[in-house]
């Protein structure tokens, strides 16, 4: 009797030991994505030559209107987001991009567009090699002469998105 007994609690000690291997547990932590809201002013770049009405500046021309390009890049300087604005009064502009933690820089250009069919142009400028922070640049369209109408209004920021419980 005392061998079953003693078989019986030899069989349990062993089952709870391969039971209880030392397995990892994957554990997957996620933070919500956090928003960054951009506010741009598209009055301040035209009150330097004393533009204060767009009207003014293009009368009914309805093909024209005032384009924002804001580029975000993350801390490794690839292009993570991208958000375009047109409208055809000065006044404040929000955008807004949704990121994960991190550092990233914020590109924002305003320029006189073309509305061409359902697709907006900048007049002036095109943009060239968008996807690296290191490459993006403004070209001149070859058959434009510059004219302060044309004028950029460029900004970049910097901008870093930690999370708040840590």
């Amino acid at each position: 009797m005392m061998k079953k007994v003693l078989y019986t609690l030899l069989a349990m000690v062993s089952m709870l030991v391969t039971a209880c291997s030392n397995e990892e547990i994957g554990i997957e932590v996620t933070y919500p994505k956090k928003d960054i809201n951009i506010s741009i002013a598209t009055s301040e770049a035209y009150n330097t030559f004393g533009i204060t009405n767009y009207e003014n500046v293009l009368g009914n021309n309805p093909n024209v209107y005032i384009g924002i390009t804001s580029l975000l890049y993350d801390s490794e300087g690839n292009l993570v987001d991208e958000e375009n604005t047109y409208l055809r009064q000065f006044g404040a502009v929000n955008q807004k991009f949704s990121v994960d933690r991190g550092k990233y820089t914020l590109l924002t250009v305003m320029t006189f567009v073309e509305k061409q069919n359902y697709t907006y142009a900048p007049i002036m400028w095109d943009f060239v090699n968008k996807n690296k922070l290191s490459t993006v640049r403004l070209e001149k369209k070859q058959k434009r002469n510059i004219s302060w109408l044309y004028l950029i209004s460029l900004a970049s920021e910097e901008i870093t998105i930690v999370n708040e419980n840590k």
